[in-house]
């Protein structure tokens, strides 16, 4: 059994035994330890109205959304699903429209952390309960509120490792060269996800050249294009990844068109492709043989949704104040090409969407 799979039985046995809570139910980063859903007093979400500012509504974002709306829901909450259409401006007005309907508790997935300044001010001026998930603006602005962070850092450090030995065993003559779609606004995007990977590259690979970096935005048109223009520009690359689904899979669709992206017997022919959020698009290209997609990271939505809603609730219990300093995190999982052990956890996470299709393992 490979290392990537122990990893990952490991941490299901893990989850298994101490269910949805698992992600995010460790100690805050104050040192507080975080309750678990058996401790909390879900009595007063009865009757709120609660709201979900979410990044954009791809595959992951949906399924955390659907997810926290059916566990607030299932407590007597009324919940609203707000796509914030990857713009920060977009997010800034919803915000501006939930405080003045005097809403009772948002979670808020700020697109861009300097813009989720004024709104998390006001809101919490409003003495409404917030959890911010996945970034939060710079400590510096004054602006503090709980947080749920996707440190990915270290997953996706292992990711890169992975992709490096992979390099190595089999195209030892090869440097590493990478292209990376970014969103360098984004803190869990720059500093987390692609840093790591790059770390984990050059860990194996000290010299690896950086192709390309720079933000991409996680629309696949756009993200198509970019990689139609790099491909004609500088295609001499082996090793390919983006922050999020809509920006690996919109440069992967530009790949295939140009006789990339493959592989044989999953033996990538031209470049080795790491993917994040684990969405029913990358798992396919996942467990497809003729696909160069080599692992994915999902952040498992369901367990980051009842951690946004258990950390809401201690605000609204007054177990936390709304303007603590608690950090709380969130971290991904390396899935590796395993149909059955994918079926299940896909089903799991993401049967919450109307479009999602259970995998059929022969």
């Amino acid at each position: 059994m490979s290392s990537i799979r122990v990893r990952l039985v490991g941490i299901l046995a893990i989850m298994a035994l101490f269910g949805p809570g698992l992600v995010g139910s460790g100690a805050a980063q104050d040192g507080t330890p975080a309750a678990t859903p058996a401790d909390l007093d879900y009595s007063v979400l009865t009757g709120k109205r609660l709201a979900f500012v979410l990044w954009g509504f791809d595959g992951y974002q949906q399924a955390q959304g659907n997810w926290f709306q059916d566990l607030a829901e299932a407590q007597g909450a009324e919940v609203t699903l707000i796509d914030g259409r990857v713009d920060p401006q977009v997010q800034v007005e919803a915000m501006d429209d939930l405080i003045a309907s005097d809403i009772d508790g948002i979670v808020f997935q700020p697109v861009e952390p300097a813009a989720a300044v004024t709104p998390v001010r006001a809101a919490q001026e409003a003495g409404i309960p917030l959890v911010l998930a996945g970034a939060e603006p710079d400590p510096a602005t004054g602006v503090v509120a709980p947080f749920v962070e996707f440190n990915d850092y270290e997953v996706t450090f292992q990711a890169g490792v992975n992709a490096a030995e992979w390099l190595q065993a089999n195209k030892p003559d090869e440097p590493a060269r990478l292209v990376i779609f970014d969103v360098l606004t984004l803190v869990y995007c720059q500093d987390l996800r692609m840093q790591g990977f790059i770390d984990g590259v050059e860990s194996i690979y000290p010299e690896a050249e950086i192709v390309f970096r720079d933000t991409v935005e996680h629309q696949r048109e756009i993200s198509l294009a970019q990689m139609e223009d790099l491909l004609q520009a500088s295609p001499d690359f082996n090793i390919f990844t983006a922050c999020g689904a809509d920006g690996v899979l919109g440069g992967i669709s530009a790949l295939q068109a140009a006789g990339r992206a493959t592989a044989t017997d999953k033996v990538p022919d031209t470049e080795y492709i790491f993917t994040i959020d684990g969405t029913p698009s990358e798992i396919e290209l996942l467990l497809d043989p003729g696909s160069s997609v080599m692992e994915t990271m999902t952040l498992t939505p369901k367990e980051n949704a009842q951690a946004y809603l258990d950390l809401l609730t201690r605000i609204m219990n007054g177990e936390v104040a709304p303007d603590a300093d608690v950090n709380e995190r969130a971290p991904g999982v390396l899935l590796p090409p395993d149909c059955e052990e994918l079926a299940s956890i896909l089903e799991e996470q993401y049967g919450v969407l109307s479009t999602f299709e259970p995998i059929a393992c022969s």
